[in-house]
C-alpha cells in the first residue's frame, strides 16, 4: 500500500499509532504499515487473537514488553532472505541460536541506521532498546 494510502487508512480508521502525528507530519508513512496491517488482519480476515494482532502491530517499531511472538515477527521481518542490507545476514546467523541476541542486533541495526542517515529515532524503538536486558547508554 503506498504511503499516502497508509496515512489515509490511519486517519480514517483512527488507528492508535505511537507518535502518529509526528509520523504524519514527517511523512514517514512506512512506519504506519504495521498498524494498518494489524487492523486489516482484524477487519478483513477476522483475526481475533490479540497476541497475533499485537505482533503484527509491533513488527516495525517494537514495544518495550515484546512477547516471544512479537520478537519472532520483528526479527523475521528485518532479516528475511530478501533483505540485502549488511545487518540482515548477521541477524539471520544470530537467530539460528538465540532469539534474544537476534532481537538485540535487530533493534541496534534499526537505531544505528536511523541515526546514521539523520532519520527519526521513534520513541517506541528507543524504549524497546532501553528495555532489553543488558542495555547500556
Amino acid at each position: 500500500m503506498p504511503g499516502p494510502a497508509l496515512a489515509r487508512a490511519v486517519r480514517l480508521r483512527r488507528l492508535a499509532v505511537p507518535q502518529k502525528d509526528e509520523i504524519l507530519r514527517r511523512k514517514l508513512y512506512g512506519l504506519l504499515h504495521a498498524h494498518v496491517s494489524a487492523d486489516r488482519a482484524r477487519r478483513e480476515w477476522g483475526e481475533r487473537d490479540r497476541s497475533v494482532l499485537n505482533a503484527v502491530a509491533r513488527h516495525t517499531l517494537g514495544h518495550p514488553r515484546m512477547t516471544r511472538l512479537d520478537a519472532l515477527l520483528y526479527v523475521a521481518d528485518y532479516s528475511s532472505p530478501d533483505r540485502r542490507y549488511a545487518g540482515a545476514a548477521r541477524v539471520r546467523r544470530l537467530a539460528s541460536h538465540s532469539l534474544e541476541e537476534a532481537l538485540r542486533e535487530t533493534v541496534r541495526g534499526k537505531l544505528l541506521h536511523a541515526a546514521a542517515s539523520g532519520g527519526y529515532l521513534h520513541p517506541a524503538a528507543v524504549r524497546l532498546w532501553n528495555a532489553l536486558p543488558g542495555s547500556r547508554p
